[in-house]
Formats: structure tokens, sequence, C-alpha cells
């Protein structure tokens, strides 16, 4: 998958408590910030899928847990987008979600 296939959720994953939304992301970002607009594209679908109702739908178990937008990142994100994820972060804890990044080194941050 990739973060330019915005109609498509990566992967669906249960863990104890928590459903996991895991965005793929392989692009390397780019000073014109054409990656980080597509990013956007790709969360605020995965907000839509959340918010829709469809998550619920095709799991039924997310009802009563936590559901965490997963982005594992390829490439170490430029000054830019570490300040989108930031705020991208903010916005996606304010809907009562959670947003986690790992990037190339394999460290998992919340954001």
């Amino acid at each position: 998958m990739s973060i330019e296939q915005t109609d498509k959720v990566d992967m669906i994953h249960e863990q104890q408590q928590k459903i996991f939304l895991v965005i793929s992301d392989d692009m390397e970002w780019d000073k014109q910030n054409k990656k980080l607009l597509k990013l956007q594209d790709k969360l605020n679908a995965y907000m839509r899928f959340i918010e829709s109702g469809e998550l619920d739908k095709q799991c039924p178990a997310a009802l009563h847990k936590t559901i965490e937008i997963r982005l594992i990142c390829k490439h170490e994100p430029t000054q830019d987008g570490h300040k989108f994820l930031g705020v991208a972060s903010q916005i996606i804890r304010n809907s009562g979600c959670e947003l986690s990044i790992e990037f190339p080194r394999g460290e998992a941050k919340s954001a």
C-alpha cells in the first residue's frame, strides 16, 4: 500500500485493548511538501473511515477499544514534516484517537 492510495486502509490490527490502523509510508520527504499533502490526505481518509462508522462495521470489536493510527515511515521527516506530524497528532488526539509514528531507526514515538 501507499499513502497515495487514500481509498484504502493499509492494515487493521487488533491487540488487547487497541485497534491499530496502520499506514505504511515509503515515500521520501521533499522540499516542496508534496508528500506532506499526500500524507494529510491519507490521514484524513483514515479519520473519515473511523468517524463514518466504517471501522465499526469492518471490525465490531473497535466499538470498545482505543483506536490508534500507526504511521510507519521509511524515511526521517523533514523539519516541516515533524511540524505537520505534531499538529496532526493533536487533531487526531482531540478526536479521541491516537497517532504513533515509527521512524527509520525503529523508534516508535507518539507525536
